[in-house]
C-alpha cells in the first residue's frame, strides 16, 4: 500500500438506521475496488467489517469498524458504525475523525428514524453527507416513496445527483442529473427514459441554481444565462455541500454491487478531502485555536478508538491532523504528558492489519503497544504544545461493575 497525501484522502463514514446494509455497502465497495478478493456477507459472518464472535453470531454491527481502499488514484478510509442507537457513541467517534458521511437508508418508502437520527447528527457536527438508498432490488422496494419521504421532512437541500432507471423491480440503469445524460448499469449510454425527463431537468435546474448560490461570479452567470465550466461546477457543488445546502442523493444495491462503483466516483469527486475541510477545535500554549489539516506543520493526531487485539494487543486507532508520523518517531501524549514511540504504524481493514511506514495528516490508522494513551488523547512532537479537544460521548444511561469473585483476587 503505498502513502497518500493529504489531498488525495477521502475520510468517509458509513451510517443509518440498523439492517439497512451498510456492513454490506462496505464490503461492497472493497470488493468492487478489489482491496478484498471475496464478497463476504453479513448472513454468513463472513463480511470483512463485522468480524468479532458476537457480531457474526448476532448479524448484527456492535463496534466501528475500519477499511480502505484505492479508487481514481485516491485512498478512500472507511469507518463502518454501527446502526443501533444502544452504540451511538461509534458513530459519535466517527463523526469526529471524518469530513464526509454516506447515510445509507433502504428504499422502503418512507423516512427511518434512524436516517433521521444521521442527517440530524451531521447537520449538527457540520459533517458533508451524501444519502445512498440501497436494496432497490428488493421485493416491494419503493424508491420514489423513499426519495419523497426524505425530500418532504427536509425540502430541496436533498437532490438526486443519480436518477435509477428501475424496470422489473432492478435497477437496469441510471440518469446522471448533472450531466443529464443516461446509462445502463454496466455503462453503456442510452437515451433518457421519457417518464424521467421532466423530473432530471428540474433537479438538474435545482443543482445549478445551488452552484450559484456559492459564489457571486457564479451568480452572475448563472443570471447572465452562461454556461458553468466543469471546474466552477465541481467547485460549486463542493461549496453547496460543506456549506450544508446540499445533500446529494443516489441509488443502487450494495449485495449485487450495483452503482457501487458510481457511489465510489461520487465520493472522489464530490466529497471533501481533509483540506478542504473545517478544522478542529483545539488549545496551543493554553489559546483556544481551530486547526486544519496541514502536512506543513509538527505531527499531531488524536485517538478515537481503542481496542485490544488478540495478536498485536492494544491498538489505538488515530486520525493525524498535521504533519506526518513515520514508524520509530518519538512523539508525547500531551493529555497524560507521558513520552510514546511509534513502534508499529498500521492501517487497518476489518480484523487485518497492515505495516505501513508512515501516515500523513488528514489519513487514518493505528498504533500499538503504546504505553500510556487512550481514547481522547492528543500525541504530537515534543515541540508542538497542543491539545484537541475531547470526543463529546453520550452519557450513560446504564452502569455495571465488575468485581473479583474472591476477596484479594482483584489483580
Amino acid at each position: 500500500m503505498k502513502v497518500y497525501k493529504s489531498d488525495s484522502i477521502r475520510n468517509v463514514a458509513l451510517i443509518g438506521h440498523s439492517g439497512e446494509g451498510k456492513t454490506s455497502l462496505a464490503e461492497a465497495m472493497l470488493y468492487a475496488a478489489k482491496s478484498i478478493d471475496r464478497l463476504g456477507k453479513v448472513d454468513d459472518g463472513t463480511s470483512t467489517m463485522d468480524y468479532d464472535s458476537e457480531e457474526i453470531s448476532r448479524r448484527i454491527s456492535i463496534n466501528l469498524a475500519l477499511g480502505y481502499l484505492e479508487w481514481a488514484d485516491k485512498k478512500i478510509n472507511i469507518i463502518d458504525v454501527p446502526g443501533f442507537f444502544d452504540f451511538e457513541g461509534e458513530m459519535t467517534a466517527a463523526l469526529h475523525v471524518v469530513e464526509s458521511a454516506v447515510i445509507v437508508t433502504s428504499a422502503s418508502g418512507s423516512l427511518t428514524v434512524g436516517t433521521e437520527k444521521a442527517l440530524e447528527a451531521c447537520m449538527e457536527k457540520g459533517v458533508p453527507a451524501l444519502i445512498f438508498v440501497n436494496g432497490v432490488h428488493k421485493e416491494n422496494s419503493d424508491f420514489e416513496g423513499t426519495l419523497n419521504a426524505i425530500t418532504e421532512k427536509y425540502g430541496k437541500k436533498i437532490i438526486p445527483i443519480e436518477y435509477p432507471i428501475i424496470e422489473g423491480g432492478k435497477i437496469t440503469g441510471y440518469v446522471c442529473v448533472l450531466s443529464q445524460r443516461a446509462f445502463t448499469v454496466d455503462g453503456k449510454e442510452i437515451e433518457i427514459p421519457a417518464n424521467l425527463k421532466d423530473k432530471v431537468s428540474e433537479y438538474s435546474a435545482q443543482i445549478t441554481e445551488l452552484i450559484a448560490e456559492t459564489d457571486e461570479e457564479l451568480m452572475n452567470k448563472f443570471f447572465e444565462g452562461e454556461e458553468f465550466t466543469p471546474e466552477e461546477r465541481r467547485k460549486g457543488l463542493l461549496g453547496a455541500i460543506l456549506g450544508d445546502g446540499f445533500v446529494p442523493l443516489m441509488a443502487g444495491n450494495a449485495t449485487s454491487l450495483t452503482c457501487v462503483p458510481n457511489l465510489l466516483n461520487r465520493i472522489v469527486e464530490l466529497m471533501p478531502s481533509p483540506l478542504d475541510f473545517r478544522g478542529k477545535q483545539a488549545t496551543i500554549n493554553g489559546e483556544a485555536v481551530e486547526v486544519k489539516c496541514d502536512p506543513d506543520k509538527p505531527f499531531s493526531a488524536q485517538v478515537f478508538k481503542s481496542i485490544t487485539d488478540q495478536f498485536v494487543g492494544k491498538l489505538n486507532y488515530i486520525k493525524v491532523n498535521t504533519g506526518k508520523l513515520s514508524v520509530g518517531d518519538s512523539f508525547v501524549n500531551k493529555t497524560a504528558e507521558k513520552s510514546e514511540k511509534a513502534g508499529a504504524l498500521y492501517l487497518i481493514k476489518g480484523k487485518k492489519q497492515e505495516t505501513i511506514s508512515e501516515l500523513y495528516a488528514g489519513d487514518i490508522g493505528a498504533l500499538a503497544k503504546l504505553v500510556y494513551t487512550s481514547t481522547n488523547d492528543t500525541i504530537a512532537d515534543s515541540s508542538y504544545n497542543i491539545v484537541y479537544e475531547q470526543i463529546k460521548f453520550p452519557e450513560p444511561v446504564l452502569s455495571l461493575a465488575v468485581g473479583a469473585a474472591k476477596s484479594g483476587d482483584e489483580e
